[in-house]
């Protein structure tokens, strides 16, 4: 996968909002931070001795700076949904912008994130507030707002000098709000974005 080859040979490794899921191979890297929301109901016995979960909010991790090696942060940013979408907006760069933070000079943040097309994403930024209460009301899943590719790599270019973006071929099937459905049926497209700390960064 994507991830193992863009995570593979780094040091520590921050994974940021995993809800105890691994999309890559845990075995492959030294040792594992997962941050996440609800760390305190994930079973860390089920993980191996290297894996170790705390808990944290994606807008604040609570590491110091310059700590890590690498993050890893596997579709996320579309559930870090404000009162509206500028405040969505502010929270993706927030993500990012912590992310970036906690990286040692030379540290890679993979950022693997579901996009949509700008004609959907147009359509979602008008109905979000009504999608919003409609969605809470009589679903279990949470609120969401998915990006264009591009606005994802403008929220990188903000933060890293160096930025390099994969389309990641879609399986049969996709989630959409927690429901299994043929990804031919959305118009979603996974991407992998990959962005490189600067070596005289601080």
């Amino acid at each position: 996968m994507a991830v193992d080859r863009e995570a593979g040979g780094l040091g520590d490794i921050v994974d940021i909002g995993s809800g105890g899921v691994f999309d890559y191979d845990v075995s492959a890297l030294s040792r594992i931070t997962a941050v996440d929301l609800f760390a305190d109901m994930i079973d860390a016995k089920r993980y191996p001795d290297h894996v170790t979960f705390v808990q944290g909010s994606a807008l604040d991790v609570p590491l110091p700076s310059a700590s890590v090696d690498g993050v890893v942060i596997v579709i996320l940013l579309h559930h870090l949904v404000g009162t509206d979408v500028a405040q969505s907006h502010a929270n993706m760069q927030k993500c990012i912008e912590e992310a970036a933070r906690i990286l040692r000079p030379g540290g890679k943040l993979v950022l693997v994130e579901s996009c949509v097309p700008h004609w959907f994403y147009a359509f979602e930024k008008v109905v979000y507030k009504t999608a919003a209460r409609f969605i809470e009301a009589l679903l279990s899943h949470p609120v969401t707002l998915q990006y264009p590719i591009e606005v994802v790599e403008e929220a990188m270019h903000r933060v890293f000098t160096k930025v390099r973006t994969e389309h990641i071929p879609k399986g049969k099937f996709v989630l959409q709000f927690g429901i299994k459905v043929p990804s031919a049926l959305t118009p979603v497209d996974p991407y992998i974005i990959v962005g490189e700390k600067a070596l005289d960064a601080t």
